[in-house]
C-alpha cells in the first residue's frame, strides 16, 4: 500500500487501491507539534478512514452511487474505533458551573470528574451579540441609491474577535473546518466562506441558507454578510475559479474594474507559481461603510467601497485604478499567503503581509 501526497487535492484524499492520495495539509505534521494535538487527530482520522475503504469500498463494493452513503458510512466509523478504543462507550459530562476570565478572554469549564487524555467533544450553547465598532458581527448603516438608510450586517474578525461571535479556539495557528447556516429574509442574500449547499424555506417569510464545509482555516477568517446585494462574476482563464464582486444594489457596474483585476490576479498566480489556484469561488463585496481597505476572509474577500469600486467621474483614473489593482492583487495573494500557508503567532504576521505586498506588484 502506497500513500502519496501532493500541495493541492481537490477532492483531500483518495482511497485508490494500493495508492492512496493526500493533499498535503492533511496528511503532513511539523515534528515540532505534539501527536495529541487537533492536527494530528485530523490526520490519523483521515488515514483511518481511506484505509479502512480497502474493504469498505474496494472488497465490499456497492451496486451504484445511490449507495455511497454505505461505505462512507462504515468507513466513518472505523475512524472513531481505531482513534478511540472508548468511543463505543459513550460518556455525557454535564458541566457544574463556568467562569468567564475577562482579561484572558477565555471560558473555564468544571466538570464533575477528572478525564484521562482523550479527544471529548464539547457543546456550547451560545449567543453573541452584534456590535456598532466594525470588529466582530457589526451592523453597518449606509444610504442606497435614493438616498434611503439601510442596515447591512457584517464581520470583521482579525485579529482576536472570532470569539465575539461564538466560541472558539480564537488563535491563527489552530485551524478547523466551519459549518455555518444563516437564516435571512427570504428576498435578500446571504454570503459566506463557502458555496451554498441548500436552502430550506422558513415559515416565517424567511430563508436558512446552508452553506459547505469550509477548508480548514484560522478562525479570523470566518466571514459572513447579509443584505439586498447585486453582483456581476466572470471565471478565470481555465475556468476551474469562478469570481464576482458583490455590491449594494444599483452600484454593481462600478465593480467591473476590480472584477477584472481579481480574475488577472489568479491567472498570473497560476502561471508564475505554476500550479491550480486552490478556490473554487472567490467573492468580493464592496461594503459600504469597512474600517479597513480590505480583508483577506477565506473565498469572501470585504473591501471597502471607496478601494474596491471605481467611478468613472473620478478626477485621478489612473491612480484609481492602481489603487484598486494593489488592493485586490494584495487580498488574492492572502488566499495563498495567510491563509493556506499561515503563521503560528501574530509576531510571524509581517511574513504574510509582505508576500501578499510582493505580489502586488
Amino acid at each position: 500500500m502506497d500513500i502519496i501526497y501532493v500541495h493541492f487535492f481537490g477532492a483531500d484524499a483518495m482511497e485508490n487501491n494500493g495508492l492512496m492520495i493526500y493533499t498535503e495539509r492533511l496528511f503532513l505534521l511539523d515534528p515540532k507539534e505534539p501527536t495529541d494535538s487537533l492536527k494530528a487527530f485530523n490526520i490519523a482520522l483521515v488515514l483511518s478512514h481511506e484505509v479502512s475503504h480497502h474493504w469498505f469500498g474496494s472488497i465490499l463494493t456497492m451496486d451504484f452511487w445511490n449507495e455511497l452513503w454505505l461505505k462512507e458510512g462504515f468507513t466513518s466509523y472505523m475512524e472513531y474505533v481505531r482513534i478511540s478504543g472508548k468511543v463505543c462507550e459513550e460518556k455525557e459530562y454535564k458541566c457544574l458551573e463556568f467562569e468567564y476570565l475577562l482579561v484572558e478572554e477565555q471560558i473555564k469549564i468544571y466538570l464533575p470528574e477528572l478525564l484521562h487524555k482523550e479527544n471529548i467533544g464539547i457543546t456550547i450553547k451560545f449567543q453573541g451579540n452584534v456590535s456598532r465598532d466594525n470588529h466582530g458581527l457589526y451592523a453597518s448603516p449606509y444610504n442606497d441609491t435614493e438616498g434611503n438608510e439601510r442596515m447591512m450586517l457584517a464581520t470583521q474578525l482579525e485579529s482576536a474577535h472570532a470569539r465575539r461571535i461564538f466560541p472558539c479556539f480564537d488563535e491563527p495557528n489552530f485551524k478547523a473546518t466551519f459549518e455555518i447556516s444563516l437564516q435571512v429574509h427570504k428576498d435578500l442574500i446571504a454570503l459566506s466562506n463557502a458555496k451554498v449547499k441548500n436552502i430550506d424555506k422558513m415559515n416565517d417569510g424567511a430563508k436558512k441558507v446552508n452553506y459547505e464545509s469550509t477548508m480548514h482555516m484560522s478562525s479570523y477568517l470566518v466571514a459572513f454578510v447579509g443584505r439586498d446585494f447585486e453582483y456581476i462574476e466572470g471565471t478565470t482563464i481555465n475556468g476551474t475559479t469562478r469570481v464576482r464582486v458583490y455590491t449594494v444594489k444599483g452600484r454593481a457596474k462600478r465593480g467591473t474594474f476590480g472584477l477584472e483585476a481579481g480574475i488577472a490576479v489568479v491567472n498570473y498566480l497560476n502561471k508564475y507559481l505554476n500550479m491550480k489556484y486552490p478556490l473554487t469561488k472567490m467573492d468580493m463585496l464592496a461594503a459600504p461603510v469597512f474600517e479597513y481597505g480590505a480583508m483577506e476572509n477565506t473565498r469572501l474577500l470585504i473591501s471597502s467601497a471607496r478601494t474596491l469600486l471605481f467611478d468613472v467621474n473620478t478626477t485621478n483614473i489612473r491612480g484609481k485604478m492602481k489603487g484598486i489593482a494593489l488592493i485586490v492583487a494584495h487580498e488574492v495573494a492572502h488566499q495563498l499567503f495567510g491563509n493556506i500557508i499561515s503563521m503560528d503567532w501574530w509576531n510571524q504576521l509581517w511574513l504574510k503581509e509582505r508576500f501578499a505586498s510582493y505580489f502586488e506588484y
